[in-house]
């Protein structure tokens, strides 16, 4: 039988405000994840921010190695920045090294994940933060074979954070979840993946 790993992560989730939620019911799906698989605390990066943190989850090594410290970067002469993108990974992520040991991997949301540094159309990569552009999914096949992934968005519509009262912007994020959360299914039911 073969074995498939999950990896679930939650960017500024603490068990100390997730195990009360989960301990009152609200987390219902998270407590059976976390009784039937495993889990931990993972210390964050110095700095503590969401790019080279998750680059660390992805690489196994600190910022000063993989060389993301943070969602800018330096770019030119004149002191001008840009996004922290993929490019900038200096070493090998765990994914890549899956991939290369011909295993297929699914990235769902995973940040500093565009361009997909995953080739292939048994590899499965829906970018995060730092998206250039309206593509989203990679290999752009997979909008054809599961045309729910034309649903999914990277960020919470900007209309409603601007000019919305808070009540539609949580309404907003908590459709954006759902949506998110129906295209891993899909891809989790549809794909022959490791």
């Amino acid at each position: 039988m073969r074995r498939r790993v999950v990896i679930v992560g939650m960017d500024g989730l603490t068990f100390d405000s997730a195990g009360p939620l989960m301990r009152a019911g609200f987390m219902p799906s998270l407590a059976r994840a976390m009784e039937s698989g495993a889990s931990g605390v993972l210390l964050s990066t110095t700095p503590p921010c969401t790019a080279p943190a998750w680059v660390s989850f992805a690489t196994g090594c600190n910022p000063g190695k993989h060389g993301c410290f943070d969602f800018l970067v330096p770019h030119g002469p004149s002191g001008r920045f840009r996004t922290v993108s993929s490019h900038d990974i200096r070493t090998q992520t765990f994914y890549e090294i899956v991939a290369a040991s011909g295993r297929k991997v699914v990235l769902v949301n995973l940040p500093v994940s565009y361009p997909p540094r995953l080739a292939g159309p048994e590899n499965v990569v829906i970018t995060s933060l730092m998206t250039k552009g309206e593509q989203a999914v990679f290999p752009a096949e997979m909008l054809d074979r599961l045309p729910i992934l034309r649903r999914y968005r990277i960020y919470p519509d900007p209309d409603i954070a601007a000019n919305g009262t808070d009540a539609e912007y949580i309404r907003d994020i908590r459709a954006l979840e759902r949506i998110r959360f129906e295209c891993a299914r899909a891809l989790y039911q549809a794909l022959d993946w490791d």
